[in-house]
């Protein structure tokens, strides 16, 4: 017997089947007409030599070989189904006995034949709805029986391997009849349906296509009438260029083209109609497009940059670093730089520099005072007058996809019922979130990726967490006097003059005039006042200009008053320049122009007093002296503390009054018997921050000790109970107020040396700073121990 496993095929019984010789595997030859073929069905596909006994249908089919052809072609005709006995596999062959399976005879010959009829005129019926019909009736015809029909069909049928195995598996003639109808019913149907719906297909293309064509012949009409007519251009023809021409996204695309059909739909009647050209104004007036990165030159940023801000060292090395990183990563952005410092110390207009040096453009955003989250985000397009935020709108006003944009006062924020627009800012500075900002107005998604952001504070302790830690924090120290006046004579004076409209050769000031501007006239960590010092002078010059020019026009008038035909022809006053009037601005004569002093700068104490130091503070306009003033009297040891101290102060009070108990215990006795009062003037001025807490203990130290501390010593830092000196922030700011004052000796603590490389050199150069660790070092130095 020979056995052949068959997986995937439709094998009935009394159907001859014809098979390649190919199909048997190199056992053809086996094969000669009257061998026995035992067909085993198998669950999967496998090869003959990995097979197992679980892999085969429990039922088989007998058949036998009727014929072979010199075409390779054998001619099989199966006999009857059966079941398979033990399969076993031996060396790669398969062995089995078998037992014919007996058919249910429920079903008549008569019976048997009528639903081949009706099978066969169904697919008559079938295929004559097809080309290939003709070639398919014939076919159909030469079956002779229901299962020679479903065998030769059945790669069309699309049945499974379980479907096909049980029709054969079926042992009821009745039910194996009704799965054959089924399954040929089934392909029919599904044959139809698909027929149909490529038909319904068909049609519905060459709709859209003759609707593309119409389409195409309007436009292309219309397209001529606004050529001769381009100020007759519709509304709707207008944006319908805009949107295709504006590159942008998918979902923009989309949402604008859904306001734009809407806008067609409502007509120029409708009261929407202004809100929906508003907004398709705005988002086809937005820079699209995704920039091209342009190559950074360094050299000429650093040039640019020294250009427009002298001094900043260490900030302008932080952006070249910036630029840096961004060249080799050929990004259009970079880290989300906080430059933090007082007013005026070029925060802003180092933003405008590095657009400049980048060739992009630039935008500020000014978001002091905001407190409505839809500043930031905008406004849903539900609610009257709804506008974008303030984002959006500056990337409009730019142009361009990649500005460098400028958030200006990032510290004064606001928050109330209207929402905290400092959240708002979350999305649009983390590069991880802004590549797909949606403003509310414009609800659909924008990339912010490819903007440069630049923000400016003057304090970082308003500035939430989350969104300080967004920021790389760049802090610009005040600028010293030295630095002042070379800012003066390169940028201030020549631009206030200018603004003026004064000459060169008209207005100078002298060196020494400058220098007592600088230093009696303003007192900041920046540039601001003295820019309107310098400012108001060239005011008051310009009327001295104006005047002299006026007089010396009169008298030249008067000298010609006889001929009257000269005097028409001189009518007109020479301009001041043409006069040769030149103003000297002198130390002597500043005041002529503006005013008396307008600073009193604290100055060192000419001499001492016991209980009084000199401390050092930090504030928003930079660094100032101050003077911890104690002093004794009568009474129960009570402790007075005046000055508006904050309570942190009135902490660092406590602390140097215990330290000085501790280390003076003999003369600390004076204190029971004596009311302690602390004063830090101004009175008027609120203070607060623990770095005046060795100035206390060596005030407080001084005044029970009786001994005097040097006027031209100052100091700062903050006290432990253990006596160390803890380190503090806004050292150079501190240092140049020391140097301003006239201090000559300054005190630090010991961890802030690492700071001393912020401190400008001229400071430095003029200050003998004395680390300490501990506060007894300080009390040492000044022979109070």
């Amino acid at each position: 017997m020979f056995i052949q496993p068959v997986y995937n095929i439709l094998l009935l019984p009394d159907v001859t089947y014809y098979f390649k010789k190919d199909f048997f595997a190199g056992r053809a030859d086996e094969l000669k007409p009257g061998t026995q073929i035992l067909f085993t069905l198998l669950r999967t596909e496998a090869e003959e030599n990995s097979l197992q006994a679980e892999d085969f249908y429990p039922i088989g089919l007998s058949a036998r070989v009727e014929s072979v052809s010199d075409e390779d072609v054998i001619q099989i005709r199966t006999i009857d189904r059966v079941e398979i006995i033990s399969p076993v596999i031996e060396d790669g062959e398969v062995r089995a006995a078998f037992a014919v399976r007996p058919s249910i005879g429920d079903l008549s010959e008569k019976e048997q034949q009528k639903i081949f009829a009706d099978v066969r005129t169904s697919l008559l019926r079938f295929v004559q709805n097809y080309q290939w019909g003709i070639w398919a009736r014939g076919f159909i015809l030469q079956r002779k029986s229901i299962y020679d029909l479903v065998s030769s069909l059945s790669e069309y049928l699309n049945l499974s391997v379980d479907e096909k195995y049980a029709i054969l598996a079926e042992d009821s003639v009745k039910a194996r009849y009704a799965l054959i109808e089924k399954a040929v019913n089934e392909f029919m149907e599904v044959a139809k349906v698909s027929a149909e719906a490529q038909e319904a297909q068909k049609d519905g293309q060459e709709q859209l296509y003759r609707e593309a064509a119409l389409r195409k012949q309007i436009d292309y009409l219309q397209k001529e009438l606004d050529d001769m007519h381009p100020e007759n251009i519709s509304d709707v023809r207008k944006f319908e260029k805009k949107i295709a021409e504006s590159g942008m996204n998918k979902e923009a695309r989309r949402e604008a083209e859904k306001v734009l059909n809407r806008m067609r739909q409502e007509g120029k009647e409708s009261h929407e109609y202004g809100l929906l050209y508003d907004y398709l104004d705005f988002v086809t007036s937005l820079p699209w497009k995704a920039p091209v990165f342009a190559p950074i030159d360094l050299a000429r940023a650093e040039k640019i940059l020294d250009e427009d801000h002298y001094g900043l060292k260490k900030v302008k090395e932080r952006i070249i670093q910036q630029l840096a990183v961004m060249a080799l990563n050929k990004k259009q952005y970079g880290s989300i730089l906080l430059f933090v410092g007082a007013p005026g110390t070029g925060k802003t207009s180092i933003g405008q520099s590095i657009a400049r040096a980048l060739g992009r453009e630039y935008v500020r955003i000014s978001l002091g005072g905001i407190r409505d989250e839809a500043e930031i985000r905008g406004h849903r397009r539900t609610y009257i007058g709804a506008m974008p935020g303030r984002i959006m709108e500056a990337m409009k006003r730019s142009g361009s996809s990649n500005p460098v944009m400028v958030l200006d006062e990032v510290d004064k924020l606001a928050k109330d019922y209207g929402g905290d627009p400092a959240s708002a800012l979350l999305e649009v500075l983390d590069p991880e979130q802004n590549s797909t900002f949606t403003d509310h107005y414009m609800n659909v998604p924008y990339d912010l990726s490819n903007v440069l952001f630049v923000c400016t504070a003057n304090t970082t302790d308003t500035i939430p967490e989350p969104l300080l830690n967004r920021m790389e924090v760049i802090s610009f120290p005040g600028y010293t006097a030295v630095e002042k006046y070379h800012i003066a004579k390169k940028h201030l004076i020549p631009k206030a003059m200018e603004a003026m409209g004064i000459k060169k050769n008209m207005l100078k000031i002298t060196d020494g005039a400058l220098r007592q501007i600088i230093d009696e006239y303003t007192m900041e960590a920046g540039v601001r006042d003295l820019k309107k010092s310098i400012e108001t002078l060239c005011r008051t010059a310009a009327v001295e200009l104006v005047r002299g020019s006026a007089a010396e026009n009169a008298g030249t008038a008067d000298d010609n008053a006889e001929n009257a035909h000269a005097e028409d022809a001189t009518a007109e006053n020479p301009r001041a320049e043409d006069s040769g009037l030149c103003i000297s601005v002198t130390k002597s004569n500043l005041s002529d122009y503006l005013g008396r002093k307008q600073i009193r700068t604290e100055r060192r104490l000419s001499s001492g007093t016991p209980g009084v130091v000199t401390g050092l503070a930090w504030t928003r306009a930079g660094g100032a002296i101050l003077f911890i003033e104690t002093k004794l009297t009568k009474g129960k040891g009570k402790l007075l503390i005046t000055g508006q101290l904050g309570d942190v102060m009135k902490e660092s009070v406590q602390i140097a009054l215990t330290l000085v108990r501790s280390l003076y215990p003999k003369e600390s006795r004076v204190l029971e018997d004596h009311d302690l009062h602390v004063h830090v003037p101004a009175g008027a001025v609120p203070k607060d921050g623990p770095s005046a807490g060795i100035t206390l203990t060596t005030a407080l130290a001084s005044l029970i000790t009786g001994k005097a501390v040097d006027t031209c010593c100052a100091m700062t830092g903050e006290v432990s109970l253990r006596g160390g000196v803890m380190p503090i922030g806004g050292l150079p700011e501190k240092l140049m107020a020391a140097q301003r004052a006239g201090i000559k000796k300054v005190y630090i603590p010991y961890d802030n040396i690492e700071d001393l490389d912020d401190v400008a050199e001229e400071v430095k150069e003029k200050l003998d700073i004395v680390p300490v660790k501990k506060v007894t070092d300080v009390l040492k130095d000044q022979a109070l121990r």
